[in-house]
């Protein structure tokens, strides 16, 4: 079975990657895909996912940091994260942890949460 919106969605990020915005170095980079079959109807990266990737993509800051920002969102991802949840997923300083949300709640991409302990987080 062919899953034309899964190829949509990943045609969106190739076109992105393709931008000198986000590649002005001209270095190269590897995409895989995943082939599916009838039995295995879910793709490998889902439609949120995709998404995530391309909003961490457009803040300004490194490739490394960018990284590590996938990595926080790979962890937790629904759930809810502190600092310390960061230092231990990056193994990074408390400062870097504070730097990381910093940017996550800058590029809207967290929400505080209310009810839980003071500087607890949670992807939107």
């Amino acid at each position: 079975m062919y899953n034309r919106s899964y190829d949509e969605k990943f045609k969106k990020i190739i076109d992105y990657c393709h931008n000198d915005e986000f590649n002005p170095d001209g270095t190269k980079f590897t995409i895989f895909i995943k082939k599916t079959t009838s039995k295995d109807t879910k793709p490998d990266i889902d439609a949120t996912k995709l998404d995530f990737i391309l909003l961490i993509n457009k803040l300004n800051c490194k490739n490394n940091v960018k990284n590590h920002l996938l990595t926080i969102y790979n962890k937790f991802g629904d759930s809810i994260f502190g600092r310390g949840d960061i230092i231990e997923a990056t193994l990074s300083s408390k400062s870097q942890a504070s730097i990381y949300i910093k940017l996550l709640k800058d590029g809207n991409l967290i929400k505080p949460i209310s009810g839980c302990r003071k500087g607890k987080y949670k992807f939107k």
